[in-house]
């Protein structure tokens, strides 16, 4: 049987990252669009991004995300879709949001896809979770 992880595309990486997360389009609560939140990485990958939020940002939601990735001394900024969003597993009043990351003018998302070159080519040394 497989489960989610073992039908992922990409290596995933558990990180702990500042983000910023603009909300552009959300037909589920209109409320949110152009509202800016803070929140933070919990794992990345080059095609997608697991946030924790103090707010529920809805499914099919669009969003721009500045990441600052504390390895790095470069900021990104990218675009992406809400797959999923649901209580954080830590419990308290956080949210877990999964996003998959657009290849967008004008965003560093071609930047963002270099960062994980290299490390797919040796994920089989990596251990699983």
């Amino acid at each position: 049987m497989n489960s989610p992880s073992d039908r992922r595309r990409h290596l995933r990486l558990t990180r702990d990252d500042p983000v910023h997360v603009k909300i552009m389009a959300s037909s589920v609560a209109p409320e949110l669009v152009d509202v800016t939140l803070r929140c933070s990485t919990l794992d990345v990958s080059a095609s997608g991004i697991k946030l924790e939020s103090a707010v529920h940002v809805p499914e099919f939601s669009e969003i721009e995300i500045w990441v600052d990735v504390s390895a790095s001394a470069q900021k990104y900024f990218l675009h992406g879709l809400v797959k999923w969003a649901a209580p954080s597993a830590q419990g308290g009043n956080q949210f877990e949001i999964g996003v998959q990351l657009l290849n967008m003018p004008f965003t560093d998302y071609l930047s963002w896809v270099g960062l994980f070159d290299g490390l797919e080519s040796v994920s089989h040394l990596m251990p699983r979770e």
